[in-house]
């Protein structure tokens, strides 16, 4: 369980960081690597399951990809366990990373906490969407649960097909700057031709998160 400056900066419950299954990645090259190891991983396993990385193939040293970010699992929608995503502590080149596409983990197909929404999604008839990891654990915290975020791209065609299945009106909530607005703009563009009903919300502040801190 993971306990941070960030995490308490947005004074996210015990029950959520259970719930969501918030951790941390150390700030190591190797642990990570040394422990799933220690538990009988292979070394193939660990660097085809993103969480290592082989630089060099004909080098043996192997590195841990996430180091000192908190981690988010990333889930399909029955809630298994395909990917992480970290967010930096500390300075960074990315403030977020993605574990690497592979077997289990699309981008393109996975929609951020739709394990934890579908129900209640299916009871709104209604889905809202977001940016960010955040955002829609700060939703959760304000009782709202009908509420996924697209993980690490911009919707896509098969993001649209998933919120069919479950929803007849999405409400974008995206980020309220310039690159939220263009995402709102590509989102319309997809969402209209599927006979859905779309509303954008605006709010004063930069994200949901924001607003519900």
């Amino acid at each position: 369980v993971c306990s941070s400056d960030l995490i308490e900066k947005r004074n996210v419950p015990a029950a959520l960081i259970e719930q969501f299954g918030i951790g941390y990645s150390p700030d190591s090259f190797s642990a990570t690597y040394d422990h799933l190891l220690k538990q009988g991983c292979s070394r193939s396993d660990i660097v085809k399951a993103g969480l290592g990385i082989q630089k060099e193939l004909e080098q043996e040293k192997i590195y841990d990809r996430f180091r000192h970010r908190i981690m988010m699992p990333i889930c399909d929608a029955q809630g298994v366990i395909i990917g992480f995503g970290g967010r930096a502590l500390g300075e960074s080149d990315a403030k977020y990373i993605n574990s690497p596409e592979g077997i289990l983990y699309n981008k393109s197909t996975v929609l951020f906490g739709l394990h934890h929404a579908k129900e209640a999604i299916r009871k709104e008839k209604k889905v809202i969407l977001v940016e960010g990891y955040f955002d829609v654990i700060a939703c959760h915290k304000a009782g709202i649960h009908h509420v996924v975020a697209v993980s690490g791209t911009a919707l896509t065609e098969q993001h649209v097909s998933i919120l069919k299945r479950y929803a007849t009106d999405v409400i974008l909530a995206l980020d309220q700057d310039d690159a939220g607005r263009k995402a709102a703009e590509r989102s319309y563009t997809l969402l209209a031709p599927h006979g859905l009903s779309i509303s954008t919300v605006h709010f004063d502040g930069k994200d949901p998160d924001d607003i519900a801190r």
